[in-house]
């Protein structure tokens, strides 16, 4: 019995990228936990298929035509990106509204990666760190997983190519490279996992997530041009396999996130196993359930435009924000999900369709392209223009906090502020302040050290799981600071952890969890009891929320929980107070609140001051604060 190339369409194959495709946008929807993991199954796909295309071409003409293999890639996947690409240009301009000028720089870096297919090793280099906790969400954050395929198809041909020159041992020579590359890209992800620290490297380098392609890879020099699974027998065992894979595929989708230990511990690469035994049973020559359920038209349609809707679906998702559309939950996410589904259907019926079936010529096509290029260039530097490096939320002041002798009766008032990147953008004021005010001001806040204790991991909206800094706690670190420093004065000011989910104890929680807020209030009054054991007056400022983020709505509900929570723990306390800061920034409860003050945007982030606005706030603090 004969078997299906990887060279042969094959429908249930479309099938299973749209299922792919489809569990992406319901995980960014918020509604399939491990739904990321659809990016795994396109992977399998893909080394399949390329491999699959490169041996069948060996096999009819003996050698591999390389210009015409990056040729064929560079129809199917260049107009349309550039497309996508004009569009968030025109979104930095204000077109669409969903680039705010303080992400400028960051969108500008993103394009340009994302044009050369390095946007994963981009997102590492800048994309993972603690400032992008208050940082719109980029509209090309998902190209990651474009890039790595990219990558995959500049290489793989030429290793084909070099093995292919080995004639009858060619293949065998082949699969060993391909084992060897495998276990390589297994042995890399185990030794960089380290748990409860960030997996950044390993979920987005090239070399750590390349097991999954290089799966698809071997099941194609396994399968390609030989029978498998010849016999009625093995046939029923091949789809028994494959129906078990589906249900580990179901599990993993459900229950796995991009933090779970037991992701990097085999769960991607059963994940990659699992998919490709379901692509050995769908790809078969003689049609089985798997293939008949894949094939449904609904599937296969969803797939015929997958890429151009996995490259939509992000953009549209950030244009039709809550605030924007005025509807959330299923409402939405249909919503959403349709406009993108209108953009993919036209970005391949008039863009990838014609393109990729030679409405230009291979001539017209070398000799355009470069120009396509250097225009999708110019149009991502003119609508970024203006860019910045991260000089908002990312420069805090690097203010030295000398040691101070024992306080004397002669000594000036005292004022201590306590917090964590919000308290910290203040540190800049102290001299400035302290000297007007006749004071000593002296700021202790430590960039991503709040009051829960064990929270250290941040899972974002977008399914991205951050690790902020390993903190001293705050009752030692509070403790000695009161000694240290014996104020007359302690501020606390922080941000309101209401982007995304903390990790607390094992629980996702947020504020406006019943759990959340037990325990916040809980670690209040420990540090109040800490930090007024000396007499010092404690004034907790409220927090505002981030305006730069998208759903101002959440945003706005969790910071009143937050602040609601400061008010809760000063409740029958001598010499403690509430200042509403968020109610002085944001005085209008339903509009953004990035004001300004004497022509000075206060919170160019939308979450932290800077040095020309942090004097400001911190004179109305203290001046608030007093008795």
């Amino acid at each position: 019995m004969s078997v299906s190339s990887p060279a042969r369409h094959v429908p249930a194959l479309d099938g299973l990228r749209g299922l792919a495709v489809a569990a992406v946008l319901a995980f960014h929807g918020g509604y399939l936990r491990g739904g990321f993991l659809g990016v795994d199954l396109f992977f399998v796909l893909s080394g399949f298929l390329i491999t699959g295309l490169l041996l069948a071409e060996h096999e009819s003409t003996g050698k591999l035509d390389l210009a015409r293999f990056w040729e064929r890639r560079m129809r199917r996947l260049l107009p349309a990106l550039f497309v996508v690409l004009a569009f968030v240009a025109l979104g930095s301009l204000g077109v669409f509204g969903f680039v705010a000028k303080e992400e400028l720089g960051r969108v500008r870096g993103d394009a340009l990666a994302t044009l050369f297919y390095v946007a994963n090793w981009h997102l590492l280099a800048v994309g993972d760190d603690y400032w992008a906790l208050f940082s719109a969400p980029s509209p090309l954050e998902h190209t990651w997983s474009l890039a790595i395929e990219e990558q995959f198809y500049v290489v793989w041909p030429i290793l084909i190519a070099v093995a292919m020159k080995f004639g009858g041992k060619s293949r065998q020579l082949a699969s060993v490279m391909t084992v060897m590359l495998l276990g390589a890209s297994m042995a890399t992800a185990l030794l960089l996992y380290v748990p409860r620290e960030s997996t950044a490297r390993v979920y987005f380098g090239t070399d750590t997530r390349a097991a999954a392609i290089l799966l698809g890879a071997l099941l194609a020099m396994l399968t390609s041009g030989r029978p498998y699974a010849k016999t009625k027998l093995q046939r029923r065992v091949l789809e028994g396999a494959g129906i078990v894979a589906g249900v580990f595929l179901a599990f993993a989708w459900t229950r796995f996130d991009g933090e779970s230990p037991q992701l990097y511990r085999g769960g991607l690469l059963s994940c990659g196993l699992a998919a490709s035994v379901i692509v050995a049973a769908a790809a078969h020559e003689t049609v089985g359930p798997i293939a008949r359920v894949l094939s449904l038209p609904p599937l296969r349609a969803l797939g015929l435009v997958s890429y151009g809707l996995y490259l939509w679906h992000w953009p549209v998702f950030l244009v039709l924000s809550a605030d924007r559309v005025g509807a959330s939950g299923v409402p939405l996410f249909s919503l959403r999900v349709l406009v993108s589904l209108a953009a993919a259907i036209a970005s391949y019926a008039f863009v990838e369709s014609r393109i990729r079936r030679g409405a230009i010529s291979t001539r017209r096509l070398w000799v355009a392209g470069p120009p396509a290029l250097l225009a999708v260039i110019g149009l991502v530097l003119f609508g970024t223009r203006g860019a910045s490096p991260r000089a908002n939320a990312g420069a805090l002041p690097d203010v030295p906090e000398p040691d101070l002798g024992p306080k004397t009766a002669s000594s000036k008032k005292r004022v201590l502020v306590e917090g964590d990147s919000v308290g910290a953008s203040l540190r800049s004021a102290d001299l400035e302040v302290g000297t007007a005010l006749g004071i000593d001001v002296r700021n202790r806040s430590l960039v991503g050290c709040g009051l829960l204790r064990g929270s250290q991991r941040i899972r974002l909206p977008s399914g991205k799981i951050t690790v902020r800094a390993t903190c001293e706690d705050f009752v030692t670190r509070f403790r000695a600071d009161i000694t240290a420093l014996a104020p007359d004065l302690v501020l606390v000011v922080l941000d309101a952890p209401t982007e995304g989910e903390l990790d607390v104890d094992g629980r996702w929680l947020h504020p406006c969890d019943a759990d959340f807020d037990a325990l916040y209030v809980k670690n209040l009054s420990e540090a109040i009891d800490v930090l007024g054991s000396r007499g010092a007056r404690v004034v907790l400022a409220t927090s505002p929320y981030v305006d730069t983020r998208q759903d101002r709505t959440t945003q706005r509900a969790r910071a009143d929980c937050h602040d609601a929570s400061l008010r809760t723990a000063t409740i029958g306390r001598a010499n403690t107070a509430v200042v509403d800061l968020a109610g002085w920034l944001c005085p209008k409860h339903d509009a953004p609140c990035m004001l300004e003050r004497d022509g000075i945007v206060l919170r160019p982030d939308g979450t932290h001051f800077h040095e020309k606005s942090a004097p400001i706030v911190l004179r109305w603090l203290i001046e608030s604060g007093r008795d």
